[in-house]
């Protein structure tokens, strides 16, 4: 037995006090848009001397700057410090001054000269991490083939902590790679250098399926 199914849509009464209120909403003037907070324009980058950026080919370059050390910067100081030393005992004796205002005047402008030779020098690295190597200053290049497993760790420099360089087996070597002096006793950019380095090698080259020829 056949049953028709008598199907009768629901009504629906629209509330006439629901236009005024809409009409009140379309006149209302939009909000202006919040400003940038004042905090924002005035964060300072706390990354300083340091950056890490993405290759056009696919790489991942670190940049970062640490303090000069070694027998040659001690060298250069030495000789910048007797070269101005001599031409101011030179300056010295071509003025009329006493004895005494001559002994004043060298002891101020070697002072000076001292302050100057003794202040620490800052050197710019860059290391990117391809695919298939990894290059040191755009012009020193490792091959992952050769490093395999044997990633670069952050060791001391002669036992001292301030001191420290990226260093690693490469072949049957052993390679120190780049220097990561500490610049003071606040300074963290070898603890970074060597995480950031460590994370790029286990994206490009920690990939099983990468085969390098």
């Amino acid at each position: 037995m056949k049953r028709e199914l008598d199907y009768r849509p629901p009504k629906i009464k629209f509330d006439d006090s629901l236009a005024a209120q809409l009409a009140q909403l379309d006149e209302l003037t939009p909000a202006a848009p919040t400003g940038t907070a004042p905090y924002a324009e005035e964060r300072r980058n706390p990354f300083v001397d340091y950056a890490r950026i993405l290759t056009p080919e696919g790489g991942i370059l670190i940049l970062y700057r640490d303090r000069a050390t070694g027998w040659l910067y001690t060298l250069f100081r030495v000789v910048v410090w007797l070269i101005l030393t001599v031409i101011e005992i030179w300056l010295l004796g071509k003025t009329e001054l006493t004895t005494g205002q001559a002994m004043l005047w060298f002891a101020i402008l070697n002072g000076a000269t001292l302050f100057l030779v003794t202040r620490k020098i800052k050197r710019r690295h860059a290391v990117e991490i391809r695919h298939d190597r990894m290059i040191l200053d755009g012009k020193h290049v490792f091959w992952a083939r050769d490093i395999g497993r044997n990633w670069p760790q952050l060791q001391k420099k002669d036992g001292d902590p301030e001191q420290m360089v990226i260093a690693g087996i490469c072949g049957t070597r052993f390679v120190e790679y780049m220097t990561a002096n500490r610049w003071d006793d606040n300074d963290r950019t070898p603890e970074v250098l060597a995480a950031d380095l460590q994370d790029a090698m286990q994206q490009l080259w920690g990939r099983s399926e990468l085969v390098f020829g």
